[in-house]
């Protein structure tokens, strides 16, 4: 039985767990050493679904951007739908869809958007949004 199973075994009255590993915000020590060994990275819903405003009107393509450094635009300057429909956003997710996230600096250590390609993995599979189970 793998850890996962078992979790699931002794928590069986639960309506929903979530198994994640430990998440450094830093995004500078992979939160999953082994994601090239034994995850498959998916393209990222989020680039398809939201936007990340901070307090001044910048727009940067996720929330893990603390530091802006994917700056789309600013609302106070643009409109949301000219950044959504950006060639800089658009280029993301181009990135995305060919598999090439591992070369985006933000995406190459996250484990959004990923599934295990063997039975002995953790992934956190909950769908957070309809979106989510089509990308």
């Amino acid at each position: 039985m793998t850890a996962k199973n078992d979790i699931k075994e002794r928590f069986k009255g639960a309506d929903v767990f979530i198994i994640s590993r430990i998440h450094n915000l830093r995004n500078e020590i992979p939160a999953y050493p082994d994601l090239f060994l034994n995850y498959i990275m998916k393209p990222c819903s989020y680039l398809m679904q939201r936007l990340t405003i901070f307090w001044n009107g910048d727009v940067t393509v996720c929330c893990m951007d603390y530091n802006n450094h994917f700056r789309l635009g600013n609302i106070n300057k643009k409109s949301i739908e000219e950044i959504w429909m950006s060639d800089r956003l658009n280029s993301f997710r181009n990135i995305h869809a060919n598999n090439k996230r591992r070369n985006m600096e933000i995406c190459k250590n996250c484990h959004a958007c990923i599934i295990s390609n063997n039975e002995n993995t953790f992934v956190d599979e909950t769908k957070r949004h309809f979106s989510d189970y089509d990308l």
